[in-house]
Protein backbone atom coordinates (compact mmCIF):
# COMPACT_ATOMS: atom_id res chain seq x y z
CA UNK A 1 0.00 0.00 0.00
CA UNK A 2 1.29 3.47 -0.74
CA UNK A 3 0.87 6.00 1.73
CA UNK A 4 -1.23 8.96 0.85
CA UNK A 5 1.20 11.66 1.64
CA UNK A 6 0.63 13.85 -1.02
CA UNK A 7 -3.65 13.31 -0.07
CA UNK A 8 -6.10 11.62 -1.75
CA UNK A 9 -6.76 10.79 -4.99
CA UNK A 10 -3.31 11.57 -5.89
CA UNK A 11 -1.93 8.59 -7.28
CA UNK A 12 -5.13 8.32 -9.28
CA UNK A 13 -4.18 11.94 -11.14
CA UNK A 14 -0.77 10.54 -11.72
CA UNK A 15 -0.67 7.20 -12.68
CA UNK A 16 -2.80 4.98 -15.27
CA UNK A 17 -4.21 2.60 -12.08
CA UNK A 18 -4.90 -0.34 -14.62
CA UNK A 19 -1.46 -0.47 -16.15
CA UNK A 20 0.92 -3.40 -15.42
CA UNK A 21 3.53 -1.38 -13.90
CA UNK A 22 1.62 1.72 -12.88
CA UNK A 23 4.57 3.66 -11.25
CA UNK A 24 6.83 3.52 -14.57
CA UNK A 25 5.11 5.94 -15.93
CA UNK A 26 6.07 8.10 -13.32
CA UNK A 27 9.47 6.92 -12.31
CA UNK A 28 12.76 8.62 -13.96
CA UNK A 29 14.35 5.73 -13.18
CA UNK A 30 12.01 3.46 -15.32
CA UNK A 31 11.86 5.84 -18.39
CA UNK A 32 14.05 3.99 -21.41
CA UNK A 33 16.97 6.42 -22.19
CA UNK A 34 16.65 9.78 -24.04
CA UNK A 35 18.72 12.83 -25.52
CA UNK A 36 15.65 14.82 -24.10
CA UNK A 37 16.62 17.26 -21.27
CA UNK A 38 16.37 16.23 -17.70
CA UNK A 39 16.17 18.80 -14.95
CA UNK A 40 15.82 17.24 -11.65
CA UNK A 41 14.61 20.00 -8.93
CA UNK A 42 14.91 19.46 -4.94
CA UNK A 43 14.20 21.16 -1.65
CA UNK A 44 16.83 21.36 0.66
CA UNK A 45 14.73 20.42 3.23
CA UNK A 46 12.38 17.73 1.47
CA UNK A 47 11.67 15.07 4.54
CA UNK A 48 9.91 13.16 1.58
CA UNK A 49 11.66 12.91 -1.57
CA UNK A 50 15.36 13.86 -0.30
CA UNK A 51 17.78 15.31 -2.91
CA UNK A 52 20.35 12.51 -2.21
CA UNK A 53 17.29 10.45 -4.56
CA UNK A 54 18.01 12.98 -7.47
CA UNK A 55 21.68 12.91 -6.96
CA UNK A 56 21.84 9.01 -6.78
CA UNK A 57 19.68 9.38 -10.16
CA UNK A 58 21.74 11.27 -11.91
CA UNK A 59 25.54 9.32 -10.74
CA UNK A 60 23.32 6.16 -12.10
CA UNK A 61 22.74 7.83 -15.96
CA UNK A 62 26.07 8.70 -15.66
CA UNK A 63 27.55 7.76 -19.10
CA UNK A 64 24.12 6.50 -20.10
CA UNK A 65 22.84 9.39 -21.61
CA UNK A 66 23.61 12.01 -24.40
CA UNK A 67 23.20 14.71 -22.35
CA UNK A 68 23.53 15.33 -18.96
CA UNK A 69 21.33 15.65 -16.33
CA UNK A 70 20.93 19.24 -14.52
CA UNK A 71 20.64 19.08 -10.71
CA UNK A 72 18.77 21.96 -9.04
CA UNK A 73 18.69 22.22 -5.14
CA UNK A 74 16.24 25.09 -3.97
CA UNK A 75 18.06 26.34 -0.49
CA UNK A 76 15.12 25.86 2.35
CA UNK A 77 12.52 24.33 0.37
CA UNK A 78 10.43 21.23 1.49
CA UNK A 79 8.77 18.63 -0.36
CA UNK A 80 5.37 20.84 -1.49
CA UNK A 81 7.32 24.13 -1.41
CA UNK A 82 8.75 23.24 -4.60
CA UNK A 83 4.60 23.35 -6.23
CA UNK A 84 3.26 25.63 -4.06
CA UNK A 85 2.41 28.89 -5.72
CA UNK A 86 3.47 32.24 -3.33
CA UNK A 87 6.65 30.17 -1.91
CA UNK A 88 9.86 31.47 -2.94
CA UNK A 89 10.96 27.55 -4.22
CA UNK A 90 7.91 28.39 -6.81
CA UNK A 91 8.95 31.74 -7.96
CA UNK A 92 12.56 30.26 -8.77
CA UNK A 93 10.63 26.44 -10.21
CA UNK A 94 7.96 29.01 -12.57
CA UNK A 95 11.16 30.83 -13.66
CA UNK A 96 12.60 28.12 -15.11
CA UNK A 97 9.77 26.48 -16.62
CA UNK A 98 9.15 29.85 -18.38
CA UNK A 99 12.47 30.02 -19.38
CA UNK A 100 12.72 26.40 -20.57
CA UNK A 101 9.29 26.80 -22.56
CA UNK A 102 10.42 30.07 -23.93
CA UNK A 103 11.11 30.06 -27.84
CA UNK A 104 14.91 30.50 -28.14
CA UNK A 105 15.98 34.24 -28.91
CA UNK A 106 17.23 35.29 -32.68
Amino acid sequence: MVPLICGRGIIENLVHLNTPDPFAETSPASLPPSPARIVMVSGIVDRLVAPWVAHEYAQDMRGKRQRPIELVDIPDAGHFDLVTPGTPAWKEISKRIVQTLAPAAH
